[in-house]
């Protein structure tokens, strides 16, 4: 027998699904060499969990992927319904989230997988091997240092400084590491079955329970997507009674499919989930680490599944990014990390569980009770949403964001496909591919700041990355009308410079950014010049300012080169926040009207002449507020770096703010046109 062939990486995933899609993406997008093991050629498996909630969506936007997300095929799903008995009534509503997406999206699974896939092939560290199929982990003295997966071209062992085991409820590579299952036990199976949807159907998503029978239903817009439950284990049972009983207890429950129930042919129509609700007593042993499925098996109630894998990808990827990213760390510096994570996990994942099982062994597990013949009526906590549509939002937090939710850290590298190595061999972070823009429009916003608008088939795949996010421009020289195009791991072109993005149109191809008209530096005497027919170089974007959901109030400040970032900043704020805008402008001509869905106070203040210092009437202005509003809120500050330092201070040193409260951002430097663009505040004020 030939010896098998031997691949080796830093990061080895077993398992293409939700957290390990996810998980691959994130660690190449921090640089770290990443190979995903799939043992299915494609993703298109049928009756998969398919409910992305709004905290996966959330995390879509943190990522800056969420317009292009959104335009995979999907349905929205605003509300839950249920109908107990005769009584529809509305159980949770998602409108009532402080969150940018407030819906659920039905999307099929492999559109989701086939999403991130696309998103991490960005990154030249990322690797997917399809028809690999891993069937035993590869120890040394006490530790995991790899796989061994069959493929079609034979046995391949994968050597890797760390192995998630991301290989679903029937983990492999947990069974072979030997890591002990607690079983929690499920008193339910689930029966998934599909039927047209017609036109005159209500447009509702939502469970219907009758006496003995339990049934959910997802409108996906041309069909009903159904879950029939069952006692456990009751599929012979069900099977025996023959399928027009079948048909019967489904026109029992669900009248309006009484036309349609002949379609189910065969049994071959209806898939059996076999309900497992289990837990890892530990999650990891040195090499190795079980996310999603793979650590904790989740009932289906609620269709939490995807989002919980979601969830415990991005918490691993907050904790290992870094240190795998670091090739001088070995791998026995990344087994107290894995602890971390499950330390960070543990506590969500116990409290959905607790949660789902209460209401298998409740609510499920006595409707579809043999035994039961009383008709069913709601019982008094349901008929609370009828009385009182404020307690609409708890489930919905509960099922939509649930317990410690993860972030992705906003200020991540910047989406690139090419990588650059700094003249000690040591990987630098990422250099973002350039892009040929051309300009389209100018328009005057103001005496001394213009939106221009650019163009070109080079914004394909440009992607929108939230408030505040920023890109960086290459303009054309004193005299020229096209910026050079940088040379690959050439030095930064002094005509470079860091600008947010207003508006970007992924159809027609044209991003819209604002420029302050000035003659002190490069960017702002081309603007005062600039022509239609502009060539430019971009590269980016990246994230900028993640919005606190839970934050009631805002205080934006800062002076007209940081006006574009405020402007993205507000246009995302929730409507039941409160905003207080302060904004140092050259003269009141600048003033213009600031939307947002927020209460919004702003405050246009004149710089005090040329002598004075910038930002001195701005902080001025601050110091004047007589008092923050009450209850929890955020600070952002952007302008000059040195008056943004004297700012920060104030809110950190002087009113008692907790510094992580504040985001403050050196746009530029007095007497300094070079000064760096990453300015956060990192060092004291002078």
């Amino acid at each position: 027998m030939p010896d098998p062939r031997t691949l080796t990486t830093r990061c080895c995933i077993a398992g293409g699904g939700p957290a390990g899609m996810m998980l691959g993406l994130l660690l190449a997008r921090a640089g770290v060499e990443v190979l995903v093991l799939e043992k299915h050629a494609d993703f298109l498996r049928d009756f998969r969990g398919d409910t992305v909630h709004p905290s996966t969506l959330e995390v879509m936007h943190e990522l800056g992927l969420l317009p292009a997300f959104l335009q995979r095929p999907h349905d929205e799903v605003r509300e839950l319904h249920a109908m107990v008995g005769e009584t529809e009534m509305v159980i949770a509503d998602f409108s009532r989230l402080r969150t940018h997406c407030r819906f659920i999206a039905l999307m099929p699974q492999w559109e989701f997988l086939d999403f991130l896939r696309r998103q991490a092939e960005r990154y030249p560290s990322f690797r997917l091997l399809q028809r690999a199929d891993v069937t035993g982990v590869i120890e040394h003295a006490g530790r995991v240092t790899g796989v061994q997966a069959q493929t079609p071209e034979g046995l391949m062992h994968v050597q890797a400084d760390l192995v998630i085991g991301a290989d679903g409820r029937h983990s492999t590579v947990r069974t072979a590491a030997a890591l002990a299952v607690r079983d929690i036990g499920a008193p339910i199976d689930v029966l998934w079955l599909r039927l047209p949807r017609l036109p005159d159907d209500p447009s509702v998503t939502g469970g219907r329970i009758n006496t003995g029978s339990f049934l959910v239903m997802l409108d996906r817009g041309s069909y009903w997507q159904c879950a029939y439950v069952i006692a456990k284990g009751g599929i012979e049972a069900v099977q025996a009674r023959g399928l027009d009983a079948f048909r019967a207890a489904l026109v029992r429950v669900a009248p309006l499919l009484a036309d349609r129930v002949h379609l189910l042919a065969s049994w071959d129509d209806i898939k059996l989930l076999s309900v497992t609700v289990d837990r890892l007593e530990r999650w990891w042993k040195p090499g190795l680490l079980c996310i999603g499925d793979a650590a904790h098996a989740m009932s289906p109630v609620g269709g939490v599944g995807i989002n919980l894998a979601v969830q415990d990808a991005v918490a691993t990827a907050n904790a290992l990014a870094a240190a795998l990213a670091d090739r001088d760390l070995g791998a026995d510096a990344l087994t107290p990390l894995l602890e971390r994570v499950e330390r960070r996990r543990l506590f969500p994942v116990r409290v959905t569980q607790a949660m789902q099982v209460a209401v298998q062994n409740r609510v499920l597990g006595a409707v579809v009770d043999p035994a039961r013949t009383a008709p069913m009526t709601p019982p008094w906590p349901m008929r609370l949403f009828m009385w009182f549509p404020l307690l609409r939002g708890v489930p919905a937090w509960l099922v939509g964001v649930g317990v410690r939710p993860e972030h992705v850290p906003i200020m991540g590298p910047m989406s690139t496909p090419q990588t650059s190595t700094s003249a000690d061999a040591r990987p630098s972070r990422p250099r973002p591919t350039p892009r040929r823009i051309e300009v389209l429009k100018i328009q005057p916003l103001s005496p001394h700041m213009a939106r221009i608008t650019f163009g070109g088939a080079d914004l394909a795949g440009f992607e929108w990355r939230g408030p505040a996010g920023h890109l960086k421009l290459t303009v054309p020289d004193d005299g020229q009308h096209e910026a050079p195009m940088p040379q690959e791991d050439g030095p930064r072109s002094a005509l470079m410079r860091t600008y947010t993005p207003r508006g970007f149109d992924a159809k027609a191809l044209t991003l819209d950014v604002d420029f302050v008209l000035h003659a002190h530096g490069p960017a702002g005497r081309w603007a005062s010049r600039a022509q239609v027919g502009d060539r430019l170089v971009l590269m980016g974007p990246a994230p900028g300012y993640r919005i606190d959901p839970d934050a009631d109030w805002f205080v934006l400040a800062g002076d007209d080169t940081a006006l574009p970032a405020i402007e993205t900043i507000l246009a995302d704020l929730p409507a039941r926040a409160r905003a207080l805008v302060f904004v140092e402008v050259v003269d009141g001509g600048e003033a213009r009207e600031l939307r947002s869905p927020a209460r919004v106070d702003v405050q246009w203040v004149v710089r005090q002449g040329e002598p004075a210092p910038p930002g001195r009437a701005l902080d001025a202005a601050l110091r004047a507020l007589p008092a923050l509003p009450p209850g929890p809120g955020r600070i952002y500050v952007g302008c000059e770096s040195t008056a943004m330092r004297r700012i920060r201070d104030f809110w950190v040193k002087e009113r008692g703010v907790q510094v992580r409260n504040v985001v403050a951002r050196g746009y530029w430097k007095q007497g300094n046109p070079n000064h760096p663009d990453r300015d956060y505040a990192d060092e004291p004020a002078r």
